[in-house]
């Protein structure tokens, strides 16, 4: 098993490099005929290394974009359990409120 891991590791390892040379060839092609000058092709090599992220970065991008989004439900969830909204607004409805209460308290004796 550790064998076909590490083949297929090989394997990704050996097509992006091959990758990389097939484009490094054409960006080199595209220079010698005079599309592109060799400032542009470096300053495009430059943002493409730039922005390639890590096997690093990209796992703990993920781990709090997880968190994130457990927080962010978790908060949808508990917040309206936490509010307290009184039912009962003015005064005549605690009065009746309260009544209700007696009268049930009094049948139930």
């Amino acid at each position: 098993m550790a064998r076909l891991v590490r083949l297929v590791k090989i394997y990704k390892v050996t097509s992006q490099r091959s990758k990389e040379k097939q484009q490094h060839n054409d960006l080199k092609r595209l220079v010698e005929s005079g599309h592109f000058s060799h400032d542009e092709i470096q300053e495009y090599l430059e943002k493409s290394s730039a922005q390639k992220q890590s096997k690093v970065g990209a796992e703990l991008s993920d781990i709090i974009t997880r968190r994130v989004i457990v927080a962010v439900l978790l908060m949808l969830c508990i917040v309206p359990l936490l509010t307290y909204s009184s039912s009962i607004d003015n005064e005549k409805d605690a009065t009746h409120f309260l009544h209700g209460i007696n009268v049930e308290a009094r049948d139930n004796c």
